[in-house]
């Protein structure tokens, strides 16, 4: 190495770096590093000869799974890009990609187009492949990731996500392509696969007078294990999960008022048969509270639910509420006392459940009626205090009770002194 103190330059030869994963940008599973014939540092740039890069996992013997071999890396530290001439992308020191001109941001860019680090991939249904990843910065408040996975012995598969930001919401779109598989067995089906997701939340639409938030959700694709033999997993996608959801919500309130539809769809795709398939549509919530000083509060509630799952099996409910809840009031002997009553009225006809009378449509009418009393006790002192709180409940249910041991309802402390105390 020789430095210029005056210039503030240093030129070197035999250059082997190892970069600190936190500051670069990195997992700690993962070792950046660098080698090179010769470096010349300046002020704005640092320019090497004859470099390799990676950021794969060192091990001792062994190439790294990928890295990028250049004639001249330049990192300009101005516009924190770093420039590779003539660069070879090499998997397993095998040659795969050439680059005339190529450059990606530095880490400490968090924003910016360009090209992300590839990843390695290998498996027994579709060989060895690699992906590298191209960042696209649109504009300040839109970008997209457009990720092909190369395979050596299979179509490409072509991945893109597109995310945009609103002033009170967010849009995700995520997609894929491949035209399938070469060779076709009893496991690699003939015929294109491809998917589709797409998230929109659109949260906090506030007035003077009220506020509500919209969500939409699409997830579909076209073969029912593509998803495990790409291995994809993204923001939206995990190759993993089995189950895809549609659905749209809506939640509106104002003062005491509230108001909440949604529309599911829900598919099995370990499912062969049309059972794969449920349906929740709709799923309808409103009601109004109250209040009033003598009697206390007095909060109304409809439910209205349309399900069907397993094909021929449904489920049609419209359930009406009223709960009332009057004021504690204090005993002279310390004892908190209150008095609280239900009344709800249940319409429902089902076909081939369990849990409900199938047939025609039925009307049940319940009732419960509970008194509370609690003892609140404080003990204080210099450096501790300790509250202790006896509790009473008596809980009358007159009418028809459903069996609910086959649900996950359970008892427990959170909802021991409730009034509804499974929401069944």
């Amino acid at each position: 190495i020789h430095v210029d103190t005056k210039k503030k330059e240093m030129v070197g030869s035999g250059i082997s770096v190892v970069l600190d994963q936190k500051n670069f940008g990195t997992s700690e599973k993962t070792d950046p590093r660098f080698v090179a014939n010769n470096v010349f540092v300046t002020k704005n740039k640092t320019t090497l000869s004859k470099g390799v890069f990676t950021v794969c996992h060192k091990e001792e013997d062994k190439c790294p799974p990928w890295s990028i071999k250049a004639k001249e890396i330049v990192h300009d530290k101005i516009k924190k890009n770093i420039y590779y001439k003539n660069a070879v992308l090499k998997i397993y020191d095998f040659p795969i990609f050439y680059f005339p001109r190529f450059f990606h941001p530095d880490p400490t860019i968090k924003r910016q187009s360009g090209f992300l680090f590839p990843t390695f991939t290998n498996s027994t249904t579709l060989g060895s492949g690699f992906t590298l990843p191209y960042y696209w910065a649109m504009s300040k408040d839109k970008d997209l990731t457009f990720s092909p996975k190369y395979y050596t012995n299979e179509n490409p598969l072509l991945l893109n996500e597109y995310r945009q930001a609103f002033a009170n919401g967010f849009l995700t779109i995520d997609t894929g392509y491949t035209e399938g598989f070469k060779n076709t067995s009893a496991t690699k089906t003939t015929g294109s696969q491809s998917h589709i997701f797409a998230d929109l939340m659109i949260d906090d639409i506030k007035s003077d007078s009220y506020e509500s938030n919209f969500s939409f959700k699409v997830q579909q694709t076209s073969n029912d294990t593509y998803f495990r033999k790409h291995s994809i997993n993204t923001t939206l996608v995990d190759s993993g999960n089995t189950n895809l959801t549609n659905e749209i919500k809506y939640n509106y309130r104002r003062d005491n008022a509230f108001f909440n539809i949604t529309g599911s769809i829900y598919e099995n795709l370990r499912e062969k048969t049309n059972a794969r398939y449920e349906y929740v549509l709709p799923n309808l919530v409103m009601g109004k509270t109250f209040f009033t000083e003598k009697l206390g509060t007095f909060a109304v509630q409809t439910d209205a639910m349309y399900n069907n799952y397993d094909t021929n099996k449904y489920k049609a409910l419209i359930t009406n509420e009223l709960t009332w809840s009057p004021s504690s009031y204090i005993t002279q002997n310390g004892f908190v006392n209150s008095v609280e009553g239900m009344l709800r009225n249940s319409n429902y006809k089902t076909k081939k459940t369990n849990e409900y009378k199938d047939g025609n449509t039925t009307n049940e009418l319940h009732g419960v009626l509970a008194y509370k009393s609690s003892l609140p006790m404080k003990k204080g002192g210099i450096n501790f205090t300790n509250l202790f709180s006896p509790n009473l409940m008596i809980r009358y249910a007159p009418g028809h009770m459903r069996d609910l041991s086959n649900k996950s309802a359970s008892l427990k402390y959170t909802n021991l002194y409730s009034l509804n105390k499974t929401s069944e």
